[in-house]
This record gives structure tokens, sequence and C-alpha cells, in this order.
């Protein structure tokens, strides 16, 4: 009886990790796609992330006056940023 609760309790360990990882997987996946439709924007705008002192720039427009920037440790960052800048415009 003993080795059937441990076998029970084993399985269980088992359905755990595998949901764990299928969460990771799910999240990254949604990471992803936010990624590439950050890209597209960006392709589509034209804008290339610049690097601006210890820190990275998406500028649409001829400067930060009149333009819309977004800043960032990252690149990605700095486009999550501009586009933050961008909807609340």
């Amino acid at each position: 009886m003993n080795e059937l609760v441990l076998e029970e309790h084993r399985q269980e360990r088992y359905l755990e990790t595998l949901s764990h990882y299928a969460e990771m997987a799910d999240r990254r996946s949604i990471e992803m796609e936010d990624e590439i439709h950050l890209c597209r924007m960006m392709k589509t705008l034209s804008l290339i992330p610049r690097k601006d002192g210890n820190q990275w720039c998406v500028l649409y427009g001829a400067n930060l006056q009149e333009g819309i920037a977004g800043f960032g440790d990252t690149p990605i960052s700095a486009m999550r940023a501009f586009r933050r800048e961008l909807v609340q415009g």
C-alpha cells in the first residue's frame, strides 16, 4: 500500500512539473507574439531603435520635442515604451 501512495505522489509531481513547463511555454509564446507585433510596427513605420547614452531610443519624428519617443534598457523595452507613448498620444 505504501508503494501505491508513493507512486500516486510521483504522478502528481510529474503532472505539476508538466503543467509548470506548459505555463512557461504559453507565457513565452505570448511574449514572442508581442515582440513580432512590435517588430512589424517598427518596420511599417521605418523605425530603428538606436543607442542614446546608456539607453535605447525609438523616435518617430524630427526630434524629441515634436515627435514620439520611447526609451528603455533594451531595444524591445524601448519599442514597448514607444508603443505606450503612441497609444496614449
